[in-house]
C-alpha cells in the first residue's frame, strides 16, 4: 500500500475557515472557483486548493455539484456524522488498515500516515496529510453513527402498574 495518495491541503488551516463558510453559504448549483472567491470569500491559491480536496473528500462529485454530503454538512444537528462520513472516503486507505483509525492518538495517526503512504516521518507532505485530517476531526462526529445503530432499550412503553387506582378509573 505504500504510495497511496492521500488528500491533503498546503494551508491546513484553511479547512476551519472553508468548512464553516460552506456551512453559512447557501448551496450553489457548483462549487467554483468563481462561488469560492466572490460567495465565500476564500482569495487566492486556499479557494483553488479546497475545490479538489472538497472532490476527494466527497463533499463535491467531479462535475462540481454539491453531494449529499455537502447538504447534509450544511445542517448542524447532522454536519458532524457527514465529515465523519467524508473522512472514511477521503482517508479510506488509512481504514483499510485500520478501521477505527480516526479514533487513534495523533503518534499513533501520524504514524498510520506514514505506514499507508510510505513516506518518511519528516517528509512535508505527511505532516500536512495529518493536520489537514486532524482539521477535519474537529468538525466530524463518529460517535452519532454508533449510537443510531444501537437498539434503543430504554425506550420502554409505560406501564400501568405505577399509577394510583383513581387515575384508571372511567370518567
Amino acid at each position: 500500500m505504500a504510495g497511496t495518495a492521500l488528500p491533503y491541503l498546503a494551508a491546513p488551516g484553511s479547512i476551519k475557515n472553508g468548512l464553516e463558510k460552506i456551512r453559512a453559504a447557501a448551496t450553489p448549483e457548483r462549487v467554483t472557483q468563481d462561488f469560492m472567491t466572490t460567495k465565500l470569500q476564500i482569495k487566492g491559491g486556499t479557494g483553488t486548493a479546497l475545490i479538489p480536496f472538497l472532490k476527494k473528500i466527497g463533499l463535491i462529485a467531479p462535475d462540481g455539484a454539491p453531494t449529499e454530503l455537502y447538504k447534509r454538512f450544511r445542517n448542524p444537528s447532522i454536519g458532524g456524522t457527514a465529515i465523519a462520513d467524508a473522512i472514511k472516503i477521503g482517508y479510506a486507505p488509512l481504514g483499510q488498515v485500520n478501521e477505527y483509525f480516526y479514533e487513534l492518538s495523533d503518534q499513533d495517526l501520524s504514524n498510520l500516515v506514514l505506514q499507508v503512504t510510505g513516506l518518511d516521518h519528516d517528509n512535508q507532505v505527511a505532516k500536512l496529510i495529518f493536520s489537514t485530517l486532524k482539521g477535519l476531526k474537529h468538525f466530524a462526529d463518529f460517535k452519532t453513527d454508533v449510537e443510531k445503530d444501537e437498539p434503543e432499550q430504554h425506550l420502554q412503553p409505560p406501564t400501568l402498574s405505577g399509577l394510583h387506582p383513581v387515575w384508571l378509573t372511567p370518567t
